[in-house]
């Protein structure tokens, strides 16, 4: 699987919009879907910041998918948990 494939894919696990995205990790919607897409690869600036949005994710699965089932589950339920605490 792809860069923008995960990216793509962990963004939804998140159920976040590519703009929900981009403006979390303070980069531009066209960027996140030129990622997505597989036109462009972020630099290593803008990596770090997509992974500081996706909170918990590692660095390995969104460059290699190292890990990716554990860390895919792990977010899902770790972003589930943050959608309850607020309802609360």
């Amino acid at each position: 699987m792809s860069f923008g494939k995960r990216l793509e894919q962990t963004r939804k696990n998140f159920a976040m919009t590519q703009t929900d995205l981009a403006i979390k990790s303070k980069l531009t919607p066209a960027a996140i879907c030129t990622y997505e897409s597989g036109k462009r690869l972020p630099i290593l600036k803008n990596i770090l910041a997509l992974q500081n949005a996706l909170e918990g994710i590692s660095l390995d699965w969104l460059l290699n998918g190292v890990n990716n089932t554990n860390c895919i589950k792990c977010c899902s339920v770790k972003h589930k948990l943050k959608e309850i605490i607020k309802l609360v």
